[in-house]
Parts: structure tokens; sequence; C-alpha cells
């Protein structure tokens, strides 16, 4: 019976903490709800992301010309909007784009939960960190690197893909292999 009720209250404590809910005003503004439904940030955002890691992305300005930054649950602004286009937290980290979007000549970069751009943006392109790596392009040219923005492999595939189970999938010379994280080729 303990274990039932202190399984019952641990849900419910989980639920309260991820209840924070995204809402528009009357202006068409994106604001922040507590789980009682208080208003804890008043609507001033134009578009908004779902919450990973604790933080949600939160942009001002049209589709067009729109910053983007991140709030924390509270509706505190951690990162003010200032990048072109933010996407959900990966591994600490949420890779970001400065640039013109629309003429696919913004840069990727990579930046933490406080701000700090740990890549700075220079990527034609990239993917979100996966097993400790981002595949990242450059010259049209995709390698990894790891979350100091060091290379790890080096940038010689026509495409890559996330790592996962210790694999990566990647385009060479025409045809598509297998890869570990030391950038060998594997059977």
């Amino acid at each position: 019976m303990k274990h039932t009720l202190l399984s019952a209250l641990l849900c419910i404590a989980v639920i309260t903490v991820q209840a924070q809910d995204f809402f528009k005003d009357t202006n068409g503004k994106w604001g922040l709800k507590d789980v009682s439904g208080k208003v804890i940030l008043t609507g001033k955002y134009d578009n908004i992301q779902q919450f990973s890691e604790g933080l949600g992305g939160v942009a001002i300005g049209n589709m067009y010309d729109a910053k983007w930054g991140f709030v924390d649950k509270n509706g505190r602004e951690i990162i003010a909007p200032k990048y072109s286009l933010v996407f959900a937290f990966a591994e600490g980290f949420s890779r970001v784009i400065t640039g013109d979007i629309f003429t696919m000549e913004g840069k990727n970069g990579f930046i933490d939960q406080t701000g700090k751009e740990i890549v700075m943006p220079k990527y034609e392109n990239a993917h979100d960190f996966s097993e400790g790596l981002a595949a990242v392009s450059l010259n049209k040219k995709w390698g990894y690197i790891n979350k100091t923005g060091k290379e790890i492999i080096p940038l010689k595939y026509s495409y890559a893909h996330p790592f996962k189970n210790g694999i990566a999938k990647v385009e060479l010379n025409d045809r598509m292999i297998y890869i570990g994280r030391s950038g060998r080729e594997l059977q």
C-alpha cells in the first residue's frame, strides 16, 4: 500500500513539474501558464517550441525575420532571442542557426543551456549531438565534431547520419557505408 501511494505521489509530482503550458493570448502572442492555469509569462512571443531538457524555444518576429531564444519552465528568459532558428536541446546542446535560413546561407553552431556558444556558427548544415558527436558539413563535406567543437572524424563524406548504438551511416564515393565512433569503416 505504501509503495502504491508513493508511486502515485511521484507520478503526480512528475506531471506537475512538466505541466507548464504555452498559450496564445487575444493579441496572438504566446505566453506560459503554470499547472494551476496562472499566467507566469505574459504573451510576448510570436512563435514557440516544445520544452526539451527544461528549456522551450521562443521567437520574436514573423517567420522571415524571427529571432529565437529560450525560456525555462518558470517563464524566465534564459537565452535572449538572437538566432535565426534554434532546435530542441539534445545532450545539453541546442543547434542554432545565424544568417538567412531561407537562402540556405545560414550557419549552424551549438550553444549550451546558458546560451554560451560552444561551437561558433560556421557550418553549412548539422545534426544534433548523438552519443557525444554531431555530424556537421562545410564545403559540402560531412564529418563529426565533439562537444568542444573539435573535429573527431574528418569532413570527407557526401552525407553523414547521427550515431546510434556506436554506428553511423555515411555516404562516401557514391556508396553508403557504416562507421564506428573512431571513424573506422565497419564490415
